[in-house]
Formats: C-alpha cells, structure tokens, sequence
C-alpha cells in the first residue's frame, strides 16, 4: 500500500516525522486533504489542527500558521510552531495561540495601512504623468515633473521601510553608519510632510541649522 510521508518541520525541531495514510491541513482557504499520490502543492496554513492517519489511528498536531508543501509523495509542513496533542499544556498553548491571532491582527492592520499610504504616491504619479503628456507649457510640465519625482522618492522610501520591517522581524537586519547632510535630510522630510498634509494647512515653519 502506497503511504505519504509527513514532515512537521519547526526553526527548532521535527514534531513529526512519519509514513501516514493520509493528512488533513488547516489552509487558509479552508481545510485540504493530502492522500499518497496528490497533486504537487504549496499552500499557505492557517493557525489550527493538522490530522493525519498512521495505522488507522488518527493524530493531532497544533500548529500556528505555516505552509504546507507536497511534492512527489512527501508532504512538509513549515511552522513557526507545532505541538502533537498529547504534548500540549493547554494553558500555553491557548496563550501561544492569542499571541500568534493577535500578531496576524497586527500584520494585517500594518498591511492595509501600508497599502493606502503606498497608493497615496503612486496614485500622484499615474495622474500627474498623464497630465504632463497632455501639457505644452514648459512651467506647468517642470511643476508636474518634480511632483512626479518626489512622489517616486516618497514611494521607494516607503517601500525601503517595508523591506528594513521585514528585515527587523526576520533579524537579519544590518546597520551602516555614514555622514550625512542634517539640513538636506530635513528638507526632504518637510517635502514628504507637505505631500501628506491636507489641502489649506500649512505646517509649521522649521528653522534649520
């Protein structure tokens, strides 16, 4: 009889390793089944119970999130953690869960603010690019063109800051320490203020060294 072998890999360790009948996974989209000869697969997992069969018996593992792969009768799980039922404190595995709900809350309250304050510039760009084709007066399109370049500066800055997010979260990361211009960084950070300050207020004047 054909059998799937089963991987639940952790950054620390192997929870399962083992020759399964078949396996059931929480996916993001709903529950999934996995039997020996699936179709090759990679999908994102939700925080919940994976169920696997082994000899006719049925075992629970606890996981918090992950992505599930499977590829030529193998299937592995990656999670930040996992725990087999039988070895879970309920206590902390209820804690652990409400840190790993509140932490996606968190994720997906940064992502949709990131993806406003992204559209923000990209939406001056895309406007003020088609304004510009249609201008003939050299003025008007120099103004639009510096709007349109300090909109592009504001969006890979936004975009710098998501990746140095990311590097945060991840660890890995690295500082470079350098000279800089004080007067010319402030100016710039006015630019940007201005760009996101509504129409009719004026910030507040800065004095520079």
């Amino acid at each position: 009889m054909s059998m799937l072998q089963l991987e639940v890999v952790t950054p620390d360790k192997t929870v399962v390793s083992a020759q399964v009948d078949m396996a059931v996974c929480p996916g993001v989209m709903g529950e999934f089944g996995v039997l020996p000869h699936h179709v090759s697969l990679l999908s994102a997992l939700k925080i919940g119970n994976l169920r696997y069969t082994e000899g006719g018996k049925q075992h629970n593992v606890f996981i918090s999130g992950g992505f599930a792969d499977v590829n030529n009768k193998v299937l592995t799980v990656l999670a930040e953690s996992a725990e087999l039922a039988e070895d879970i404190d309920t206590a902390r595995a209820q804690a652990a869960k409400e840190r790993a709900e509140e932490s996606n809350k968190l994720k997906s309250a940064f992502l949709a603010n990131m993806s406003h304050e992204i559209r923000t510039p990209l939406n001056a760009i895309v406007g003020f690019s088609s304004i510009l084709a249609e201008t003939d007066e050299e003025q008007e399109k120099r103004e639009y063109i510096s709007i349109i370049e300090n909109n592009n500066a504001l969006l890979l800055q936004l975009i710098g800051d998501i990746l140095d997010l990311s590097k945060i979260e991840a660890g890995t990361l690295e500082f470079n320490f350098s000279d800089f211009e004080l007067n010319e960084l402030m100016h710039e950070k006015e630019n940007i203020i201005r760009m996101k300050t509504a129409e009719g207020v004026e910030p507040r004047k800065v004095r520079y060294l």
